[in-house]
């Protein structure tokens, strides 16, 4: 009994005498192959990248992924200059709602934002099309930008340029959460260099402290 050929939809190209050699035979000029047994197929995908058509084909590890899909849930934790000018209490909400839509514009689902009138917390993922560095940029400075607009005293307002993010497991993400939302009871015990050494100690990352809070 001779066994349903398998249709492959060619990605790329490919050697005709290598993919006939294979046992395959492409189907012009759909960019199709035919493969009349599965047993060609770990060989044929050492030759060139190809989708399974068929809907019922229990050879699936070779389909290619039509999605980039990502969830990276990041803890991100940024500092104003040390003889900068500090966010008023009643001005720190504004400021994380106004955080909130550069995140969500940028594709970040936003979980928490919270902190001091001199730091913020940012608990939410890592948006799929923009690297971290480029995130942290785009926060510091259209909010920065926007403080300016808001009241004169923040004229010479301004970020520290370094910052810290810091991955959580999705078990943590509630935990961390919380975290956020109780800032001003941890600082009544803690400053902001304590609290963030510990992060990077509880992260093993190595640092300096002699440079670690300069502008």
């Amino acid at each position: 009994m001779s066994l349903q050929p398998y249709r492959l939809h060619l990605m790329g190209s490919y050697r005709h005498t290598q993919g006939v050699a294979a046992g395959l035979h492409l189907l012009q000029p759909y960019r199709l192959l035919c493969c009349r047994s599965p047993k060609a197929l770990p060989r044929f995908s050492q030759l060139c990248c190809f989708q399974i058509v068929d809907k019922h084909c229990f050879y699936n590890k070779h389909i290619v992924m039509a999605q980039s899909l990502s969830q990276i849930y990041i803890h991100l934790v940024f500092h104003i200059k040390n003889e900068g000018i500090a966010m008023l209490e009643d001005d720190c909400p504004k400021v994380y709602a106004y955080i909130d839509g550069i995140l969500r514009k940028k594709g970040s689902f936003v979980i928490q934002i919270g902190g001091m009138p001199d730091h913020i917390h940012v608990l939410c993922t890592l948006p799929r099309t923009i690297s971290t560095a480029d995130l942290v940029e785009d926060i510091k400075k259209c909010s920065s930008k926007w403080l300016k607009t808001i009241n004169s005293r923040y004229t010479k307002f301004a970020w520290q340029s370094g910052y810290g993010v810091f991955s959580v497991s999705d078990s943590q993400v509630e935990k961390t959460k919380q975290y956020i939302l109780n800032q001003i009871e941890h600082h009544k015990k803690r400053t902001f260099q304590e609290e963030y050494i510990e992060f990077l100690k509880h992260y093993h990352i190595e640092y300096n402290e002699d440079y670690l809070f300069s502008d």
